[in-house]
């Protein structure tokens, strides 16, 4: 009883501290400016501002590394793959190849059916290349997410709110803000909107600089060039295609060589959510696609547009499906295909520009979490604020975030997700693939609960620093 008559105590005094400060605005405004311009000056000498820096550009050097280093290597290791297939398949022409029969059906991957046979001198059939552009920008979101908002906005508040109270405590200022009218109310605010300040600012840069550098290319895929110099495009003529809408792409095919090209073949694969108006009486061969036009010959410069009649039938989402186009050349001793395709959608994809509001917006609700956060275990524990901040950055916004449980909710992690993935899903910025891999669920609430979130652990630090006696004196000492 007596634990529950203090505690009431204690929000009695908060309510009649925060009555004062409603009643007297003025003083209200000149005390907090004082503190947030003293605590400013504070973050602002070159020790501080060395660490901002850090955390700025640590987003931009990742990104650089990921987008000029990276990236270059694993275009260049799928075209290799790709071309070594090739090269073994002639290497074996002469051999035959049976594909088992309980191997499965493989027809819509690109590989031949169960109990199908390679006669010496064919060729087995390439899997289409992957669409990596839409993969390309999901993987920069997220990783731009886990660099931002997740590693670089936790990072900038750990070193502001954490020590807020110890600082004071070292310096032997508390005795006197604890005296001072409202002193102590001011002092935890005063910081709170500093390392606010602090941490999302040094994030902003760092989110912007590394979207720049990462950019978009979100409709592209890797074309794998062939023995000869041909050009193949896929371009959707409608901006968005709803269901049961009937749309049209246009497969153009140029030859770059300085020589005719003979027996050019054009095919068209899709999901399975379309249906191909113009095609649907044509037989899928053993890759799941149907031929468009054979081209009998293609002089050097010539280009030949088709276009394709589409019916949308399903969509999940934003997402109505994927239409991915093939050029073959049968004439070569192994047939090289050409790929592109293109994502087609009910509304128009994201936008760099939305991409890059959205993790800075992930970026803002995250220095209000976490400066909250790290405040409230500041206060708990002013000796030993930062291991313990970092112990529990560690085993709940690291690992229990992460468990697929109910208790992930608990953390700012798992809002922050859900935030970035319900504001992207619909524009197909984040597949639902992605999303179940980061275990969220999507909702237009986040934003409520990490206010709320933040609000409860700002009345937790509020009460702590006004009911408890805080000793200056060393451990050592005690």
């Amino acid at each position: 009883m007596s634990l529950v008559k203090n505690l009431a105590l204690q929000v009695l005094t908060l309510l009649k501290h925060l009555w004062a400060l409603v009643c007297d605005l003025s003083g209200f405004s000149r005390g907090l400016l004082a503190i947030i311009r003293f605590e400013i000056k504070r973050v602002t000498t070159p020790g501080r501002a060395f660490w901002w820096v850090f955390v700025a550009i640590f987003p931009i050097v990742i990104a650089c590394l990921l987008r000029y280093v990276v990236e270059p290597q694993v275009r260049e290791n799928i075209q290799n793959a790709v071309i070594h297939q090739q090269m073994m398949i002639e290497q074996n022409q002469n051999q035959q190849i049976i594909v088992p029969a309980t191997s499965g059906d493989q027809s819509g991957m690109g590989q031949l059916p169960p109990g199908a046979q390679l006669q010496p001198g064919q060729a087995q059939p390439m899997a289409a290349p992957p669409p990596i552009g839409s993969n390309r920008d999901q993987l920069y979101t997220v990783a731009l997410y886990l660099l931002g908002p997740s590693i670089a906005c936790m990072l900038g508040a750990l070193l502001i709110a954490a020590p807020a109270i110890a600082s004071e405590l070292e310096q032997h200022s508390w005795i006197y803000l604890a005296t001072r009218p409202n002193g102590v109310f001011f002092l935890v605010a005063g910081k709170y909107i500093v390392a606010v300040m602090w941490a999302f600012s040094a994030t902003l840069i760092g989110v912007t600089g590394g979207a720049m550098i990462c950019g978009q290319e979100y409709n592209s895929a890797l074309s794998i060039p062939g023995p000869q110099k041909l050009q193949l495009s896929l371009s959707q003529l409608n901006s968005s295609v709803g269901v049961d809408d009937e749309f049209a792409l246009t497969m153009s095919v140029t030859n770059q060589s300085q020589s005719a090209i003979n027996d050019v073949q054009l095919r068209v694969r899709h999901t399975y959510e379309f249906k191909l108006t113009d095609l649907a009486e044509k037989k899928r061969d053993n890759r799941g696609s149907r031929l468009v036009e054979s081209i009998a010959t293609l002089g050097p410069g010539e280009t030949k547009s088709v276009d394709i009649r589409i019916l949308a039938e399903k969509a999940t989402g934003n997402q109505v499906g994927r239409i991915t186009a093939m050029m073959d050349y049968p004439e070569t001793p192994s047939p090289v295909s050409v790929v592109e395709s293109i994502q087609i959608f009910k509304e128009s994809p994201p936008t760099f520009f939305w991409r890059v509001v959205i993790l800075i917006a992930t970026a803002f609700f995250a220095a209000i979490a976490y400066s909250a956060l790290y405040l409230v275990i500041g206060a708990l524990f002013p000796a030993r604020a930062m291991v313990f901040c970092v112990a529990y950055t560690i085993g709940a916004e690291g690992i229990l975030s992460m468990l697929p449980a109910v208790v992930n909710r608990l953390t700012v992690q798992y809002r922050l997700r859900s935030f970035l993935f319900h504001h992207l899903q619909d524009g197909s910025g984040v597949s639902e693939g992605v999303g179940d891999a980061l275990l969220v669920t999507g909702g237009a609430d986040q934003p409520l609960w990490i206010l709320i979130h933040a609000a409860i652990c700002l009345g937790v630090s509020l009460l702590i620093v006004l009911s408890r006696e805080f000793t200056t004196a060393a451990e050592s000492d005690v």
